[in-house]
């Protein structure tokens, strides 16, 4: 894989370094998985996203610029077109003969697209954006480490950048397929509030687990890039298990010698998120901002006609997986672009006609 950065105007602000860092987390993906020949174009902002601001409680953000829904035979029968490894072939083995839900459709972004052989490897156009704060401290070059009250830009990048792949919860995604209930072990589509495990054996084997509170796509319980919680002054590496979790998304690659360290960082402080700023948390929904809840009660999951009259004119449409130092869920609506305006779109989509 090759992920071309590409940066818009507002990078011409940032410090030096601040190319340098992204660089060198596409690097560590681009080697992470040398099996999937496609091109992933990523637009880079400085103090914004695809030219909205970031606020200053933000540390990051990431969008697809686009996707595919698919039905569940459709997703199956593409990730099986397309093994990636061993412990792939495992979670492929297990996964359920019918559609656990019931008919809803799931979501396939575009540099997913690309590594599955559904759009061509290397077609042209953004596949997604990521943003990064211009206000809060980064260390920029972790070498030697991460100091003290900053974050660690690297690991952050590569937390965004693995949701512009597929990495997140907003949607009904191939990641769900691999998340199962604590209790009863058995498939979980819930995303939060309450934690799910990662299993690739259809629930037997209990591998990280995943953070229902904050971000129901990434970790608790690890040091780790794809955790939920980041805490300054704390280095992330690439893991093997990070790997794996992309391998089951279509991404094929031999794992890194890196593993997961157990630790608490993403648990430190309370739930209440405001009182606990020196804590950073990435925070992704299946809401637009009208569906937006406090931790303890999470968004219900809008309908169709809910979706569409609460996104408005709000033509950009799409999530976004923000590290938030203040641990706020801050969703974003998810539009996939198709010709046509978004005003001219709503009635036939409300209609049902498309």
């Amino acid at each position: 894989m090759k992920i071309d950065l590409v940066y818009d105007p507002s990078v011409a602000n940032a410090p030096a370094g601040f190319r340098d860092t992204l660089q060198a987390a596409a690097n560590v993906l681009d080697r992470a998985f040398t099996g999937s020949d496609i091109t992933v174009t990523v637009e880079v902002g400085w103090g914004e996203i695809d030219h909205s601001p970031i606020s200053g409680d933000i540390l990051g953000e990431a969008e697809p610029a686009s996707g595919q829904w698919l039905s569940y035979n459709q997703l199956v029968a593409d990730l099986k077109a397309h093994p990636t490894s061993a412990e792939d072939r495992t979670f492929l083995a297990h996964l359920p003969e019918f559609d656990p839900a019931s008919g809803e459709s799931w979501f396939v972004p575009r540099a997913q697209q690309k590594a599955l052989g559904l759009l061509d490897a290397n077609a042209d156009g953004v596949d997604g954006f990521v943003g990064f704060s211009s206000t809060l401290p980064w260390t920029y070059d972790d070498t030697n480490g991460v100091a003290p009250g900053t974050y660690d830009l690297e690991g952050v990048a590569l937390h965004e950048f693995t949701h512009v792949l597929g990495r997140e919860a907003m949607h009904l995604t191939a990641f769900d397929l691999a998340t199962y209930n604590t209790t009863t072990h058995q498939l979980d589509l819930q995303n939060g509030p309450e934690d799910r495990y990662f299993s690739i054996d259809g629930g037997s084997t209990h591998i990280v687990d995943i953070d229902g509170p904050n971000d129901p796509s990434s970790f608790t319980g690890t040091v780790d890039p794809l955790n939920a919680l980041l805490a300054p002054g704390t280095k992330y590496v690439w893991s093997s298990l990070d790997t794996e979790i992309m391998n089951i998304l279509g991404y094929s690659s031999q794992a890194p010698a890196h593993t997961p360290q157990p630790g608490s960082a993403g648990r430190i402080g309370s739930h209440h998120p405001r009182h606990h700023p020196a804590i950073s948390a990435v925070s992704v929904g299946r809401s637009s901002p009208a569906f937006v809840s406090s931790p303890s009660s999470p968004a219900p999951r809008p309908s169709w006609s809910e979706l569409l009259a609460n996104i408005g004119a709000d033509a950009r449409g799409d999530f976004g997986a923000r590290v938030s130092p203040d641990h706020h869920a801050h969703p974003r609506p998810f539009w996939a672009t198709s010709p046509g305006s978004f005003d001219t779109m709503i009635p036939h989509l409300l209609a049902g006609n498309i």
